[in-house]
Parts: structure tokens; C-alpha cells; sequence
């Protein structure tokens, strides 16, 4: 647990996690500035969390690192996933960002839940920069994921991914929401070959609604 006194208030940056033998929990809680053209929350990403639970199985982090990207891998999860908020920041700015994060490791199948929950305010009062935060005095989002994969084979897997991400109305600017369902199969057919084939949907509604639907193949071969 950090925390200080700044410029803009009290900062403060907590991480609480809790292993079992198949499962990990982790909780966050942030309060601190960005000057990033980024935004909202930031959920651990499915590595993070799988890297925190094989502590017990490998403590050295070096090999950690490729135990995990294997294991990844094969059950067919991508470990960049995560929940996350999105919007254009231009000045600087102060969020405060809760999130949870819990791991399942099953024989065949893995599971992954994700919720975060930000507020974020400009600090910057001369700033003249046009972004979200130019037109509400506080941005709030809130999202919830979730990622289950199940092994086929010794080799490939199917994997499923869902989420929400809603951003409230605010000081008469009207809020989103955002879906996104991704289905993917992937298989291992060479020792330093992959394949995969992931279709995608994903909808907005609100101020900027749209809807978008993809298919995408992969072949990927590491030297």
C-alpha cells in the first residue's frame, strides 16, 4: 500500500490478491494523476493474474514468464485481455480506478472475471485542450469481462470471450454503452506453428452507436 499527499489531494495505490491452488483473486485501488492521451480503468490482464497464481508452482519470475505464456497458449486465452476503459484525455487529469479480478484453472478449462470502475476528472483548469473531459467536469465507466476457454485436444482449444463497458450520462452529454463477444478456436500444428480463426461482434449504443462484426484467421510462427 502507497499513499501520499499531492497537488491534487490524497493519492494512493493498493493491491490486495489472495492464491489458491487453482484460483487467484486480486483487488486494486488507485487514486493518481495521468498526463497520458489514454483513459479509464485498467483491469490486470488475464498474464498478470495467471502469473500471480503459478507463483507457488515456479518462483522464478524468468521462468514463470514462459510457464505461463505456454500455458496461455495451449488453453487458448490471450494475455493481453482485459476490461477496459477508453476515452481521449488531452490534459492532465486524476482517476480514481477500482478493480477485481478472479482466475479459475480447471483440468480442461479456464475461466477469467473482470470488473473495474473509474472516475476521472481534469486537473489542468488551464487547459484549453478539446477532449471528453472538456465538456463534463467528471468522466465515470464501469465494465465487467469475462473469458472461458475449454482444451479440446492436447493441442487445441475453443475460447469464448464477453464484455460490457458503460459510461453514465453526464452533465447533459449523453453515455454509451459498449459489447463485444468474441468466439476463437486455435491449435498448435507444429512445434513453433499456431493457427486461429476468431469472429468477433461487438455493438454501441448511446451517443455514438455502431455496430461491427469481423472474422479473423492467424498463422503464427516463432523462430
Amino acid at each position: 500500500m502507497q499513499t501520499e499527499q499531492r497537488y491534487f489531494g490524497r493519492s494512493w495505490n493498493i493491491s490486495l490478491s489472495h492464491r489458491m491452488r487453482r484460483t487467484v483473486v486480486v483487488y486494486s485501488d488507485s487514486n493518481s494523476d495521468n498526463n497520458a492521451t489514454t483513459g479509464a480503468g485498467a483491469p490486470l490482464t488475464t498474464y498478470d493474474l495467471f502469473f500471480a497464481q503459478f507463483a507457488s508452482i515456479e518462483p522464478d519470475p524468468a521462468r514463470r514468464d514462459v510457464l505461463v505464456r505456454n500455458f496461455l497458449r495451449a488453453a487458448g486465452l490471450n494475455p493481453n485481455e482485459q476490461a477496459t476503459g477508453g476515452f481521449i484525455s488531452r490534459a492532465v487529469t486524476v482517476t480514481r480506478s477500482q478493480n477485481l479480478s478472479l482466475a479459475l484453472q480447471g483440468r480442461r478449462q479456464t475461466a477469467v472475471l473482470s470488473a473495474f470502475a473509474t472516475s476521472s476528472r481534469r486537473v489542468d483548469t488551464l487547459s484549453t485542450a478539446e477532449d471528453d473531459l472538456s465538456q463534463v467536469y467528471r468522466l465515470d465507466q464501469q465494465g465487467v469481462s469475462l473469458s472461458l476457454s475449454h482444451r479440446l485436444t492436447q493441442t487445441s482449444s475453443v475460447g469464448l470471450f464477453a464484455s460490457l463497458q458503460r459510461t453514465p450520462s453526464s452533465d447533459g452529454v449523453q453515455g454509451n454503452d459498449l459489447r463485444e463477444i468474441t468466439l476463437s478456436w486455435s491449435d498448435r500444428i507444429g512445434s513453433r506453428s499456431t493457427v486461429s480463426i476468431e469472429a468477433r461482434h461487438s455493438q454501441a449504443t448511446g451517443g455514438n452507436p455502431y455496430k461491427e462484426n469481423n472474422v479473423l484467421a492467424r498463422f503464427n510462427y516463432s523462430f
